[in-house]
């Protein structure tokens, strides 16, 4: 009797997106494991079959008898997920049918546009090429009917000037439920959530790309939390839907990055990328930074899924710090960022390693450059925090000013003079030894601040100091704009 004839067979099939396979034999050794799909050939006996769906997971022992078969399909599993998609453990129905409406609004306004070449809601020119969109849904899980928490935070765009759509068009569902949409010029804009009574904010930087719409999903408690926030996104004319496969997957590519592991591989460019389902790129940008923590950046998976996304979004900072890495080493070329990126990985990971090679990999001056001394690490998304001194300025995101002139950042100058004193208390020396000393870019490395900034620290006045030594003969403070300029 030939082997094939006493081997069993294992057949696994999910009926949902994301869904992870690992078997296991009798000293739970693993024996295969697969997302999706699994099928393998086994000896007879006894099996442990766990099913996995971001932290949730399920087990069972099987028998898998001489020539038998254990078969499994339409597999599912309650996904633990910010979003409310289908898979969702726990969404309530009515914080999905908020998100629907406010997508499916923002999809029908293009339409119309489309069709009419006017505005179908508030009378305005035709959007110009490349419009956006920007859906946000907002969803109180404890206790409801308290302080509306969407009117805690503001929309700012790239220049810290308040959206002024942002104040109309909510819709509210039920106590704790909120959702907004509409059209907005692609670039950078950041969500500040300030809580009632609070002084301080933070910052959550959002990137609305031409020909998308990008939905941002919050849970929130007491207040904003940015370590439950999700980011879907769909083509700018298909409404979002909770349904849509891709945006479970979006959700469990998100749950792969925090354990640090890919849910997808390869097949996110053959498939997830490529079309057969309404496409949502945050699958690619997710799964690509999973590939990296895992250290697998360096084959063709990795470089197929980036490739794809810069033809899909190709001025997203996620994705131009993605193409940062290149052939498994930082290499930015000719690649910039002025805006901070969404995800946290992609800018400590990728654009601030890739400053150290190449200063001009960030732009001087800009966002992504100033707000390197205030990140607020929690959870994979990049928040900066904000001071009190600036809440109520127009442009609070813009670069501070002396008569029009940059200073070097107060938070980047105390980091780096903190620094400075450190190594000179370490080596019994000075501050101003240790200044001769080291480089910039070594300076940068330390402090995991850009090195145009730790060049205008050390380059300007010390930090509380006068502006001596640091006059008009800059070699920066030609090119900047006034104060007049940026009104």
């Amino acid at each position: 009797m030939s082997s094939s004839e006493v081997s069993g067979r294992i057949r696994l099939a999910a009926a949902q997106p994301g869904l992870e396979f690992v078997v296991r034999d009798g000293l739970l050794a693993t024996v295969a494991a697969g997302t999706q799909r699994l099928d393998v050939t086994v000896e007879p006996g006894l099996y442990q079959i766990e099913r996995r769906a971001g932290d949730a997971t399920s087990t069972d022992v099987v028998l898998v008898p001489p020539g038998g078969e254990h078969r499994e399909d339409g597999v599912r599993l309650a996904l633990p997920c910010v979003a409310p998609v289908s898979a969702a453990d726990g969404a309530r129905p009515e914080f999905r049918a908020a998100a629907e409406a406010a997508s499916a609004a923002v999809a029908d306004l293009v339409a119309a546009v489309d069709v009419t070449g006017v505005m179908a809601i508030a009378a305005g020119p035709r959007p110009p090429a490349g419009t956006g969109a920007l859906v946000v849904a907002m969803c109180q899980d404890a206790p409801l009917g308290e302080h509306p928490h969407h009117r805690d935070v503001e929309l700012l765009d790239s220049r810290g000037r308040p959206v002024p759509a942002w104040r109309i068009g909510w819709r509210l569902a039920e106590p704790g439920i909120a959702a907004w949409g509409s059209v907005l010029p692609p670039g950078g804009y950041s969500l500040r959530a300030r809580p009632a009574g609070a002084d301080a904010a933070t910052n959550l930087p959002v990137y609305v790309a031409g020909g998308w719409q990008t939905v941002v999903f919050c849970l929130h408690g007491d207040r904003l939390d940015r370590k439950r926030m999700s980011v879907n996104m769909t083509p700018l004319d298909v409404p979002w839907r909770a349904g849509a496969p891709s945006h479970t997957a979006a959700e469990a590519a998100l749950a792969g990055l925090r354990r640090g592991r890919p849910v997808f591989g390869a097949d996110v460019t053959s498939h997830w990328l490529a079309g057969a389902d309404p496409i949502d790129p945050m699958v690619g940008i997710l799964t690509a930074h999973a590939l990296r923590v895992a250290g697998e950046a360096g084959g063709g998976a990795y470089d197929g899924i980036v490739g794809r996304l810069r033809e899909l979004l190709p001025d997203h900072p996620d994705v131009t710090a993605l193409a940062m890495l290149r052939d498994g080493r930082i290499d930015p070329g000719e690649l910039s960022v002025s805006w901070p990126p969404m995800l946290l990985a992609s800018y400590r990971d990728l654009i601030l390693p890739a400053d150290l090679v190449s200063p001009s990999a960030i732009i001087d001056g800009s966002a992504a450059e100033r707000i390197a001394g205030r990140l607020v690490p929690h959870g994979p998304w990049l928040a900066w925090s904000e001071p009190p001194s600036t809440l109520h300025e127009p442009l609070s995101l813009a670069v501070e000013t002396l008569a029009g002139r940059l200073l070097p950042d107060p938070v980047a100058s105390a980091r780096v003079t903190r620094f400075l004193g450190q190594v000179a208390g370490f080596e019994g020396t000075t501050a101003a030894d240790v200044r001769t000393r080291w480089s910039a870019t070594d300076i940068a490395r330390a402090t995991e601040l850009p090195t145009r900034a730790v060049s205008d620290v050390l380059s300007g006045p010390p930090s509380g100091g006068a502006m001596r030594g640091w006059g008009l003969d800059h070699p920066r403070i030609a090119r900047l704009p006034t104060s007049e300029e940026v009104e």
